[in-house]
């Protein structure tokens, strides 16, 4: 990589977790500590329908592995 391909990849991470954030934010309800599997699976399709450009979203365990199949627009990406 080049110095200008890692400085434009920096800047564009803060941008896209600042807009993932937001997308999160304004999709999952806050009723922590009562959260559901169900209310997370709902909120990650609606937020696969409104952003276009994704291969696959996945809910992690407090370990880190995945729990559901992941949600993807493409089928090449499910799992």
């Amino acid at each position: 990589m080049y110095i200008k391909d890692i400085q434009r990849f920096e800047d564009n991470r803060y941008r896209a977790r600042a807009y993932m954030s937001y997308i999160l934010t304004r999709n999952l309800p806050n009723k922590l500590p009562d959260i559901h599997l169900e209310t997370i699976k709902t909120a990650l399709d609606k937020i696969a329908h409104e952003v276009v450009v994704f291969d696959a979203l996945y809910i992690l365990d407090i370990s880190g592995m995945q729990i559901e199949n992941a949600i993807s627009l493409n089928k090449a990406h499910e799992i």
